[in-house]
């Protein structure tokens, strides 16, 4: 691979050296020979390196798929690296869950991972997971985890047109390498890659602004609600408030009743008719919730067990158990309080730009790399999902799916969507691939 690459490299430099001829007058053949020395010189370097070719960081959801469609059409010889850093590969966050109570939110029948194979999903669950559902049910998520999971392992054990390597280590430093990218894993490994995808799907719930944020210093507060302590050693008995009353709010009452938990539940909700606070009204609406989960959050509601009040949280102590929280009621100018063992920021998750941002993206934004959209959902990006840098410029080896790409895509929330996107984006690559001769080249993706 390695030699195969120098050839690449030389033939891309003489090509470059005629451009360099008509760009201003220099002599090709001095350019192309000077190339020739510098390749040589070069060749200890990269034999160092682990991999060479196109990446993808994040292994979630949507650096799965986007590896998956690279697999079926990337030129043969591709090497794909697929990294992820703490979830399990293929179901990441989103469908890691083991509470099958918390069911999907899209009907199973917009559930296949593949564009071109819309039964997909139905046929797994009647031939692997030996469940029949009708096309409209909801099914449980760690499910579809199992089922991403399975064309993960398949793909392994295939090695169709690529080779795909399942990298467990974290992406700390994305740089320019000549005419290609060098990552710099956590673990001090390297990797030189034509192509990376930035994948990292959603990031925790933003804690909201408060006037007393000494809350955030009490025993109680938790700030993310997929956390494993986020109702670890609770009393049953005892009083809890949520933060936000959308899908994630819903996902965490579930999770209280299936632990028997009996005690006062309060969701409050700030709902505004700002812009910024149209997007989880739009979450709320756009996504359906499973009739039998719609069933138990109705009847929390009516045996009193559930309150859901609008208002906006201003803060508490920090002492106390449990705490005491202040709030304000929508409409009212005095704020009143409640007590609750434990406090569970649920806003949802947000690619927006703020305290709980991915590290590498934070680096990214910082050195101009990438840029945020105009509202700071997620990343600018161009059609097709080139990141564009500071000074506006589109990157030809730097890529984003998922959730980064809200601010210019929007609906990128729901399976469907991202299912679209990562294909897209998969015949793009796939197509770079192809103009720029790459077969030897490795692609990485990083979720």
């Amino acid at each position: 691979m390695v030699a195969q690459l120098h050839q690449d490299c030389f033939e891309e430099l003489a090509r470059n050296a005629l451009l360099f001829r008509d760009l201003g007058g220099l002599d090709p053949v001095s350019v192309a020979a000077r190339a020739a020395s510098m390749v040589a010189a070069q060749t200890a370097y990269f034999a160092l390196l682990d991999s060479i070719g196109p990446s993808c960081t994040g292994a979630g959801f949507s650096g799965t798929l986007v590896a998956l469609n690279l697999l079926r059409q990337a030129p043969a010889g591709t090497h794909i690296s697929l990294i992820e850093r703490g979830c399990a590969f293929g179901p990441g966050l989103a469908y890691s869950t083991a509470n099958s109570s918390l069911q999907l939110n899209v009907p199973a029948g917009r559930m296949s991972a593949f564009e071109d194979a819309p039964r997909d999903f139905l046929d797994w669950l009647q031939r692997r997971a030996k469940v029949v559902v009708d096309e409209g049910a909801f099914v449980p998520r760690q499910l579809y985890g199992a089922y991403l999971q399975h064309l993960l392992d398949t793909a392994l054990q295939q090695r169709t047109a690529g080779a795909l390597e399942l990298v467990r280590d974290n992406v700390e430093a994305v740089a320019r390498n000549g005419s290609r990218l060098r990552l710099t894993l956590g673990s001090g490994r390297t990797l030189v890659t034509n192509i990376a995808v930035l994948a990292m799907g959603n990031t925790q719930p933003e804690p909201p602004t408060l006037e007393q944020p000494a809350l955030y210093d009490s025993s109680c507060w938790r700030p993310d609600p997929w956390a494993a302590d986020a109702f670890s050693d609770l009393d049953p008995n005892s009083a809890v408030m949520l933060i936000g009353s959308g899908l994630t709010m819903v996902d965490a009452v579930i999770s209280l009743f299936d632990r028997g938990h009996v005690g006062p539940i309060h969701a409050i909700s700030r709902r505004g008719l700002l812009l910024r606070h149209l997007r989880p009204w739009w979450d709320v609406h756009r996504h359906r919730m499973p009739g039998t989960v719609a069933d138990r959050i109705d009847a929390g509601r009516a045996s009193g067990q559930l309150c859901i009040t609008a208002g906006r949280i201003v803060g508490g102590s920090a002492t106390g158990d449990p705490v005491a929280v202040n709030y304000r009621p929508r409409g009212k100018d005095a704020s009143a309080m409640l007590h609750a063992s434990r406090v569970v920021n649920c806003t949802g998750p947000t690619t927006g730009f703020g305290p709980g941002n991915d590290p590498l993206i934070e680096n990214l934004v910082h050195d101009g790399v990438v840029h945020p959209d105009a509202l700071r959902l997620g990343l600018d990006v161009a059609a097709s999902g080139a990141v564009r840098s500071r000074n506006g410029a589109i990157s030809p080896h730097l890529f984003a799916s998922g959730p980064l790409t809200r601010g210019a895509f929007w609906e990128i929330t729901a399976v469907p969507d991202i299912r679209r996107q990562c294909a897209a984006l998969a015949s793009h690559v796939a197509g770079l691939l192809r103009v720029r001769g790459a077969a030897s080249w490795d692609s990485l993706l990083y979720a």
